[in-house]
């Protein structure tokens, strides 16, 4: 009986490490494990280069042209499609070259992560309390809120000091954040890399860096809170249908994700 009772504990265990495996994976799949593409891994220096190597289109070299002015060191990487035909049997996913309506789309994905500076998102007693929800907006609509510390009600001077320390608000008193992220911007093309269809984004918010200064008392700590928070604009995982509508204008573009903490705004692009 002891024997079986280890048994069935040891292949529960199994069972659960191997979810866990697959949830934590599933993430880093949706943005960096692309399938039936060309990886093309650039820099700020090598861009130009790049560009002209694999005839990377207008608007795909336009954003990361961008992205580097913003940050020189930020981390980008250039999922270019193979030209194959494909579908992903038993997932109901398209590839990323496919026929939708008669016409061949193409995806064309850039992976950015980087990391924001310690920004500040509340001051004095409102520093103290912070438990606000965070909301993930695009175009001014609502995609989700994450709570910051686990749970509800939580607040930014409890995560960073726990029970064991006492502090009082003061008018002095700081908070800053440094979120974390990794997004996926998808460029989707219509019959060629010259007709932009579609341009959306999925964000991987992966983590964020909190700091609370508390002037009474003279403390300043930081602490790390990890989330892995997969959020997508609308049409993110279906773009054909925008896609085929947008082309004769120009594309339709999707705003980037923003992110709200406190009284900031952060926008992961």
């Amino acid at each position: 009986m002891v024997k079986i009772k280890k048994y069935i504990i040891l292949v529960i265990s199994m069972i659960f490490c191997s979810f866990m495996t697959f949830t934590g994976n599933a993430a880093e799949d949706s943005l960096r494990n692309i399938q039936n593409v060309k990886r093309i891994d650039v820099e700020e220096k090598s861009l130009k280069s790049k560009i002209k190597e694999h005839d990377i289109p207008a608007e795909v070299a336009e954003y990361v042209e961008n992205v580097f002015e913003d940050d020189k060191n930020a981390d980008v990487v250039i999922y270019a499609p193979l030209s194959e035909i494909s579908t992903f049997s038993g997932t109901g996913a398209w590839g990323p070259t496919r026929t939708y309506q008669g016409h061949i789309l193409q995806d064309w994905n850039v992976t950015v992560t980087n990391a924001f500076e310690m920004t500040s998102i509340k001051s004095g007693s409102m520093a103290y309390a912070f438990a606000d929800s965070m909301s993930a907006y695009v175009g001014g609509v609502l995609l989700d809120r994450v709570i910051p510390f686990g749970s509800a009600g939580v607040t930014l001077a409890q995560f960073i000091y726990g029970n064991g320390t006492t502090v009082y608000a003061s008018d002095g008193d700081k908070a800053s954040a440094a979120p974390k992220y990794t997004s996926v911007t998808r460029f989707t093309y219509v019959d060629g890399k010259e007709q932009l269809g579609a341009r959306t984004q999925q964000v991987n918010l992966e983590s964020i860096m909190w700091y609370y200064y508390n002037d009474k008392n003279h403390l300043q700590e930081q602490g790390k809170k990890e989330y892995n928070k997969l959020i997508s604009t609308p049409s993110y995982k279906n773009p054909d249908p925008k896609a085929i509508s947008g082309v004769a204008s120009g594309g339709y573009i999707e705003s980037p994700i923003t992110f709200r903490i406190g009284d900031k705004d952060f926008v992961l692009e």
